[in-house]
């Protein structure tokens, strides 16, 4: 099968991203839905348990895990789209420090998978603000609103990690692009954001049967209560 866009791993990250956002375009189903923003958090805090779910497990797969970096890339992507149509610049992304308080002790965070489970949720957060326990400086403070980073650089920053975890588990990031890519022209698929007539309630189970194996696998006990206090909030907002 031709396509109108391809992938060369040659060509400066920029163009690939680019080409990346020309082939996923199309796939904006959740445009037409009551609330579009929801439906893109609920895909992106999908992507980041299926990540967890990938840390939990007993044997990696880089396939999958391939996959699930090229599917968080589609979320941030559309969630740059309406922010404002963002643009993203990949070349010079920076991640935004993270800092945990477990048991009193301020650490911070090196761990990959977990800065970029927290840099998804922190995207999350900033279309729904609700949860400050990410926002903490080098000092505990917790961050005001109004001088934590803005949308375009929180999603920089969990395309940063993204890319960070590819690295470390020697994945190209235009691998998972082009998986993702491929995926969505060549098969259906069904993720949240491209089948808004799914069943939520099925939604919602499939949400609540994973997220403890999902949830147990993060270092950090702040992120894990992140992470459910989210698919908490997600499954408030289904019910209302």
């Amino acid at each position: 099968m031709a396509f109108e866009h391809t992938f060369n791993s040659q060509k400066p990250l920029t163009d690939e991203w680019n080409t990346f956002r020309e082939r996923i375009a199309k796939f904006s189903q959740y445009t037409f839905a009551a609330d579009p923003e929801l439906l893109l958090r609920r895909g992106l805090i999908e992507e980041a348990r299926e990540i967890a779910m990938e840390k939990a497990s007993d044997h990696f797969d880089k396939k999958h895990l391939t996959g699930e970096i090229g599917d968080s890339l589609f979320y941030l992507s559309h969630i740059a789209k309406i922010s404002g149509d963002l643009e993203i610049n990949v070349d010079n992304a920076q991640e935004i420090p993270v800092y945990s308080i477990d048991n009193g002790a301020l650490t911070p965070i090196h761990d990959p998978m977990d800065k970029t489970l927290i840099g998804m949720l922190r995207v999350c957060d900033k279309m729904n603000p609700h949860m400050e326990r990410l926002w903490k400086d080098e000092h505990g403070n917790t961050v005001a609103p109004d001088d934590r980073p803005t949308m375009q650089h929180t999603i920089e920053s969990a395309f940063a990690s993204l890319q960070s975890l590819a690295i470390d588990n020697d994945i190209d990031l235009v691998d998972a692009m082009q998986a993702t890519a491929d995926k969505l022209d060549t098969r259906a698929r069904e993720p949240h954001v491209i089948e808004e007539d799914r069943d939520q309630r099925h939604t919602e189970k499939q949400l609540t049967s994973s997220r403890e194996r999902a949830i147990s696998s993060l270092s950090k006990r702040s992120l894990r209560e992140a992470f459910l206090h989210e698919v908490d909030s997600l499954h408030n907002s289904e019910s209302e």
